[in-house]
């Protein structure tokens, strides 16, 4: 996938309402940005760790009493990317880093 892709995917998903994003997960997004975190290109690992804050940045708290439930979380963890993203935040590149501390600190 190339980065053009993964900043368009990121910008409708961050834009986007619940149902929408919800979609976009159901029809392969999420898993894109999953597969996508093993890159070695910072620039892609950037905009497929934006993407993946901007799922779970948007998790309503008014629909989910527990943050368990919230689905985009409860996929990521299901498929491993929580244990993926936890190891970028040692990447020696300060931005792939501090990204993927902010998603890590929502879980």
């Amino acid at each position: 996938m190339k980065i053009e892709a993964v900043l368009v995917l990121s910008n409708a998903i961050k834009h986007g309402t619940q149902l929408q994003k919800t979609f976009l997960q159901e029809k392969g997004a999420l898993d894109c940005f999953i597969s996508l975190l093993e890159s070695i290109d910072k620039k892609m690992l950037k905009a497929v760790l934006e993407g993946i804050l901007n799922f779970v940045k948007g998790e309503d708290p008014s629909v989910h009493n527990n943050k368990d439930e919230y689905p985009f979380k409860k996929y990521l963890k299901r498929k491993g990317a929580v244990d993926k993203i936890s190891e970028l935040m040692g990447d020696a590149d300060d931005e792939v880093s501090q990204r993927a501390r902010e998603i890590i600190t929502m879980f």
